[in-house]
């Protein structure tokens, strides 16, 4: 070895670098001598006096072994790694951030770690080497960014459970943060990632969510919103956050009355709400406002009750009376020119209204004008939703029968089995009612409505 070296010498004082190149690159191969730095560090003296570039294998096994013993070498070898060389990009990150921990460097560690992150993210890689993870939790635990690359990592392999749990977590960890520095921007920035995505009915609710919370509830969509979290949401924190947005929104009334059912969530924490929503306080204090006896027209019809109604037989079986002007309004529906979405729209509008008969007559002819079974299937729900109200369940049986020939997703098939099941339950067909449940179970294990109605039945 110390012959090779002197021979080596000899060449590089002589200018004959060709012929020094070759010898160093023989001896390189030889298994024998891998790992020599010595001579590696001719080599690569050798090229750079000759203009070339050090192959990036050696150069990034060379730095990577020096990084314990003789950290200044390796941060002076690795300015020579080519930064857009996208083959060993990824090494070149992970160099930089041993260097950068290993010298306290906490602001270029994050640095390169999110640059890393980007990277996977691109090319749609999802695992992330050990000492990436543990850097992470290290130093960088709790920063919202670092968990929103996270999130659309976890979007690349669809684990919905995973997601909703992440992204529970993201909204949580902006609205208990007691500065509230940056909350609607950490928001905006959850809602590009989630609207970036493709649609998923628990993933959309949580979209809602952060669009209700930096903006105004101004149309029939947005109150639309506002119901679906409102039959979604048991988790207690999350009803607390449903309540904000009713109080940012100053629909003090429905607030009130949602409230009312919030004490009643056994996991409700008045010290928890004091802590991290002092404005919604006043809700559950006991000198509270007295509810507002008027209601605006719009907002009066919402029914925001968590708990289900405890009905006898004969009041599941009376359908309520229905008036003649009620009666007359999809006569006068089927004499305009309405398209699809309009009559969609004007279906959500009649039930917010409380005009239940006249929501299920205009979606029945929603349904009849679609044209795809992703419009129908909307038109059916919408009908269902309304006969529910009327007491109808017969007909909600056959409506959601209908609606599950022609349902393609996971999402679609849960909903209308649901409804049918509570259909049958309405009715006082357990057994049915039991199959059906545990169908949706089998389904999706984590559907908690559904887990509650078997637990109801099973202790019948």
């Amino acid at each position: 070895m110390v012959e090779s070296l002197e021979k080596l010498q000899q060449l590089m004082a002589e200018s004959r670098f060709v012929e020094a190149e070759k010898l160093v690159e023989v001896y390189l191969i030889d298994k024998k001598y891998d790992g020599v730095h010595e001579l590696q560090l001719h080599y690569f003296e050798i090229l750079l006096a000759q203009g070339k570039k050090i192959p990036a294998h050696f150069l990034l096994s060379f730095i990577k072994k020096k990084l314990d013993h003789d950290i200044d070498l390796a941060q002076k070898w690795i300015k020579y790694l080519d930064r857009k060389d996208k083959k060993h990009q990824q090494s070149l990150y992970q160099l930089e951030i041993s260097i950068s921990e290993k010298l306290g460097m906490t602001d270029e560690l994050y640095r390169q770690i999110y640059k890393f992150l980007i990277c996977r993210l691109e090319r749609k890689q999802t695992f992330i080497p050990e000492n990436i993870l543990i850097n992470i939790k290290t130093y960088f635990n709790h920063d919202f960014d670092l968990k929103l690359l996270d999130l659309s990592m976890s979007f690349l392999i669809l684990d919905l459970p995973q997601i909703e749990d992440k992204v529970q977590s993201l909204i949580l960890s902006c609205l208990e943060d007691a500065s509230n520095r940056g909350l609607v921007e950490r928001i905006k920035k959850l809602y590009e990632v989630l609207n970036s995505q493709e649609k998923n009915f628990h993933i959309e609710l949580y979209k809602s969510i952060c669009w209700l919370l930096i903006n105004q509830i101004e149309d029939k969509k947005d109150f639309k919103k506002l119901i679906e979290l409102v039959i979604y949401f048991e988790d207690i924190k999350f009803q607390v956050i449903i309540l904000l947005i009713m109080d940012k929104n100053q629909l003090i009334s429905i607030a009130q009355n949602y409230a009312d059912q919030i004490k009643r969530n056994t996991r409700f924490n008045y010290v928890y709400v004091s802590k991290h929503f002092s404005c919604l306080k006043i809700y559950f204090s006991k000198n509270q406002l007295k509810k507002d006896e008027i209601v605006t027209q719009v907002l009066s019809p919402l029914d925001l009750t968590l708990d289900e109604k405890i009905k006898t037989e004969k009041e599941d079986r009376e359908k309520p009376i229905v008036s003649s002007e009620e009666k007359m309004i999809p006569h006068l529906v089927i004499l305009q020119s309405y398209e699809l979405n309009q009559l969609l729209d004007l279906s959500v509008s009649l039930y917010q209204a409380e005009y239940y008969y006249a929501a299920s007559e205009v979606s029945k002819i929603a349904s009849q004008q679609s044209r795809t079974n992703t419009e129908r299937l909307k038109a059916i729900y919408l009908k269902i939703t309304s006969l529910l109200r009327l007491n109808d369940f017969r007909a909600v049986i056959d409506e959601s029968l209908e609606a599950l020939k022609i349902s393609e997703n996971e999402n679609d098939i849960l909903s209308f089995l649901y409804s049918l099941g509570d259909a049958y339950l309405q009715l006082g067909q357990k057994r049915e009612a039991k199959g059906i449940f545990k169908k949706i179970v089998a389904i999706d294990e984590k559907y908690r409505l559904a887990k509650i109605k078997l637990e109801e039945l099973d202790a019948l």
